[in-house]
């Protein structure tokens, strides 16, 4: 995570000048859909750092987590989850029950306790709609970490109930074809790609930015 680890670097100002792009698109705010391509693409640790930013600027500012095959926030996090998200998407409780204030971090979260059997099937539930609905008019923003997008339905079911998708890449990893298939799926939905382990030249670097955001780790 950036946020807790290097605040003030130059990562933590992307995300913040991204923050500020999103603003200008959504003055009102919305919601954000986080995906990738396919799997261990940093898809989660993006959506993280994301709603920690938005949370940041002061903005009330939901992570829900619609990855119900394969969870990873709270690992992630380092918290316990209780009551998990897909209670409420099955309408086993109120939304309300599974959103808590992530300890020790800026935003509230709404996780997955456990992975579930049937997740394409209580995506497209209403329960999915309905808990969109109620974190709309509770939170500014709320980010989505939905699954990726190629290997199943789930994210393009997401995508329909969200304003944007944001589109998470590994730099010389994710294939170009896999991008395109995304950027076609995705649609006119796609506002904006996450580029994992992009690499600035060092030398370029050193020379005209490390003296304003100090020592970092080459």
């Amino acid at each position: 995570l950036v946020f807790p680890t290097h605040p003030n670097g130059l990562a933590a100002e992307q995300f913040r000048q991204f923050r500020r792009n999103l603003t200008e698109q959504f003055p009102e705010g919305g919601t954000l859909l986080v995906t990738s391509a396919t799997q261990a693409e940093g898809k989660t640790l993006s959506a993280t750092n994301l709603a920690w930013c938005l949370a940041e600027g002061g903005a009330p500012t939901l992570l829900f987590e619609a990855d119900l095959r394969r969870p990873a926030v709270a690992r992630l996090l380092g918290c316990s989850v209780q009551a998990g998200v897909e209670s409420a998407l099955r309408g086993e409780v109120e939304p309300k029950a599974v959103v808590t204030a992530a300890e020790n971090f800026p935003l509230h979260l709404a996780a997955v306790a456990k992975p579930v059997r049937d997740p394409g099937q209580l995506i497209k539930g209403i329960g999915t709609r309905r808990f969109l609905d109620w974190a709309r008019a509770h939170f500014r923003w709320v980010v989505v970490d939905a699954p990726p997008v190629l290997p199943a339905a789930d994210a393009l079911e997401l995508c329909s109930l969200t304003d944007a998708a944001l589109l998470v890449a590994r730099v010389r990893v994710t294939p170009r074809e896999l991008l395109e298939k995304s950027f076609k799926l995705l649609g006119s939905r796609l506002r904006g790609i996450i580029l994992n382990e992009a690499t600035l030249c060092w030398d370029s670097y050193q020379r005209h930015l490390a003296p304003y955001y100090g020592p970092q780790t080459k």
